[in-house]
């Protein structure tokens, strides 16, 4: 027999139900894949390419791999507003990973090492001439 759409909201809408549906919702976002989470806000690939610097094809072929650079997917959480963390869940307690985080320093060296070995501007051959 068909149930009216009242009798479904009055079943649904108790607070057990409610916390159920909750904990369930939790759970799912809990576990998610890379394309998950960029369709969970509401963004295109070509948006979170352009945010973290890659073409994308190339966000597309990451998406559909099992294994990436701990780096790689850093920056696409970045991209679509997050940031990662590595930690390492073992039967009695929890540990996160420092080694894989990303301080403010270790950018600042980043970019001045990157900066150095940068193809020469047009400016500074212009210099050079």
């Amino acid at each position: 027999m068909a149930k009216s759409f009242k009798e479904l909201v009055a079943r649904t809408g108790n607070a057990k139900t409610r916390q159920i549906a909750e904990r369930r919702t939790r759970e799912l976002v809990a576990e998610m894949i890379v394309s998950e989470i960029r369709e969970a806000f509401g963004k295109t690939q070509a948006q979170v390419a352009r945010e973290a610097g890659i073409k994308q094809p190339s966000l597309a072929k990451l998406e559909a791999q099992s294994d990436m650079l701990i780096s790689t997917l850093r920056k696409l959480m970045k991209a679509m507003g997050g940031e990662l963390e590595v930690a390492v869940n073992f039967p009695d307690f929890r540990v996160r990973l420092k080694q894989f985080e990303l301080t403010r320093s270790s950018e600042i060296v980043r970019g001045i090492a990157r900066e150095k070995h940068a193809a020469p501007s047009k400016r500074r051959l212009a210099k050079a001439t």
